[in-house]
């Protein structure tokens, strides 16, 4: 990772010098992260047929958001975009889309396990085709922006455990105006937000996490019928949930339930201890460069 935004010699130009600030980075990261996104959608509503808005206008916001990122990257980091190259992505993106179905598909049966979680039928199994690209454009766009953005500029500074908090906490608070939203609910998000970023420092690459990301959401909403962050959706089994709200995670969904809370904080542990045997872990710039 380039720290060139912290170690500019004194020689810079102001200007350069407050572009390569790291929260100015942040800030114009975040920018060309969301514009490119938010633009598709108000351009796509207001001039085509909601019958002709189906699957293409979120591939083509994800298309956009990936490649506004890239130029970011090279015109003001001025470095290849190694979080996103091409040898071993395919690898990576769908291991952390088993990833991601299994550890669902485990929160669930668990929740089936003690009666909250019921399956009555199924719906016909075309249901599952067309939410498939809004789910990846989500999980490009919200990797994009929370790790390969937020995290990995703000760990070049603080290092990685101060960025790992920061990062949650920001990508938990992001999620306040879902419905059903509780305290557990945050607590939850927060977790998957620190798991999705021991995804990303296990490899150094977002592939591993945008397939995680993926996989919960797509098996949560588009296969077990649960609501995704408090969004209410319809998926292939037809099925409810009943019980404690702490358990089922009432209108949120099971993303705020202590069941899922429990297996995501597992997996996280294992993944943040794999990423620092892999020495993964950054130093914050002050201790690094030895700076009082």
């Amino acid at each position: 990772m380039t720290v060139a935004a912290l170690s500019l010699p004194p020689s810079a130009g102001r200007i350069k010098r407050i572009l390569h600030f790291p929260l100015t980075r942040i800030l114009l990261g975040i920018l060309v992260t969301v514009l490119p996104v938010a633009l598709t959608f108000a351009i796509v509503q207001g001039t085509v047929e909601k019958s002709m808005r189906i699957v293409w206008p979120y591939l083509l916001a994800a298309t956009l958001c990936i490649l506004a990122y890239s130029i970011y990257i090279r015109l003001l980091e001025k470095r290849k975009v190694i979080e996103l190259s091409l040898p071993g992505a395919a690898k990576e993106l769908g291991n952390g889309l088993l990833l991601g179905a299994a550890l669902l598909s485990v929160t669930m049966g668990t929740l089936a396990l003690l009666g909250v979680y019921k399956v009555s039928g199924s719906n016909p199994w075309t249901v599952i085709l067309i939410p498939l690209a809004e789910q990846v454009m989500v999980g490009f766009f919200e990797e994009i922006l929370f790790r390969g953005v937020i995290f990995r500029i703000s760990e070049q500074s603080l290092g990685s455990r101060i960025a790992l908090i920061l990062s949650g906490l920001v990508f938990a608070l992001a999620h306040l105006p879902n419905a059903g939203v509780t305290p557990l609910a945050i607590g939850v998000t927060f977790a998957a937000g620190i798991l999705l970023t021991a995804a990303y420092m296990l490899t150094r690459r977002l592939w591993l996490a945008i397939g995680l990301h993926i996989g919960w959401n797509y098996f949560l909403g588009d296969i077990f019928s649960i609501a995704v962050s408090g969004h209410e959706s319809k998926g292939l089994l037809q099925a409810t949930l009943t019980g404690p709200q702490w358990l089922t995670g009432g209108q949120y969904g099971v993303e705020a339930s202590v069941v899922s809370l429990a297996f995501i904080s597992a997996l996280s542990i294992y993944l943040l201890r794999a990423a620092q045997r892999r020495g993964n872990f950054m130093l914050p710039y002050w201790k690094k460069h030895g700076i009082a």
